[in-house]
């Protein structure tokens, strides 16, 4: 069986030797700086995410305008087809084909950026840290 030290345990004493005072000094000690640090990192992770939903919706937004545009081309185009049915509309329905692929693909893009696993960083780490403290109680 492994004999764990550790330094700073009131005296610096090996923790078998030290006082059940300092033993649970430390366990509290420890579980606050560690409660600091998964707080910290999730902010950080709720930082990215929002960074990575802006960019998204950013994305779906102007896939939406241009799909606005190219629909209201592609009604130009209808118009003009009524209207005169010569070469011009044959221009328009060009145009609002190709804003409407672009639309298509920025909206395409943009959704990849949306959540893949939120708080997958924190998760993994209180998951780890749930089985330190315990091994340390045990």
């Amino acid at each position: 069986m492994e004999t764990r030290f550790r330094e700073g345990v009131g005296t610096g004493e090996p923790f078998e030797s030290a006082s059940t005072r300092d033993l649970l000094g430390s366990v509290v000690r420890d579980t606050i700086h560690l409660l600091k640090k998964e707080a910290e990192l999730a902010k950080v992770e709720v930082k990215e995410s929002v960074r990575n939903q802006v960019s998204m919706l950013a994305g779906f937004v102007t896939a939406v305008v241009l799909g606005l545009v190219g629909m209201g081309v592609l009604a130009a185009a209808l118009v003009l087809v009524l209207a005169e049915a010569m070469a011009p509309w044959l221009a328009a329905f060009a145009v609002g084909v190709a804003l409407l692929g672009v639309a298509a693909w920025v909206g395409s893009s943009a959704k990849k950026k949306g959540f893949k696993n939120p708080f997958e960083k924190t998760q993994k780490s209180l998951k780890e840290n749930v089985q330190w403290i315990q091994e340390r109680i045990a």
